[in-house]
């Protein structure tokens, strides 16, 4: 990516910007909507997560482009997500072993 050539969609007007990269987000809208009422939502549709990437559903784990607060961004996405796994995991052989709530 050398440079970008950008037309104002509403008055028509080019300009070029010289760039050595870019990234490409597409949409910014999560699609959430089907999990209101059971899981904490922020004001624009993302999912609350904790620090483990725990939903406000005890043992529900969530990460990438649909948590709040997170760059959208591929590397942030694979770390969350393995974090959510272990997480996820270790909340899982808890209740196994009758541990009770996870740590």
């Amino acid at each position: 990516m050398e440079k970008l050539r950008i037309r104002n969609a509403k008055s028509g007007e080019e300009s070029t910007l010289n760039l050595e990269g870019i990234f490409v987000l597409v949409g910014t809208r999560p699609v959430t909507e089907f999990l209101e009422g059971s899981l904490d939502l922020d004001e624009q549709g993302f999912m609350k997560v904790d620090r483990r990437q725990e939903t406000s559903a005890p043992g529900v784990f969530a990460a990438g482009d649909v948590t709040s607060e997170t760059p959208r961004q591929i590397a942030t996405a694979v770390g969350e997500g393995v974090t959510a796994v272990l997480n996820a995991e270790n909340y899982k052989d808890d209740r196994e072993n009758g541990n009770g709530q996870p740590k």
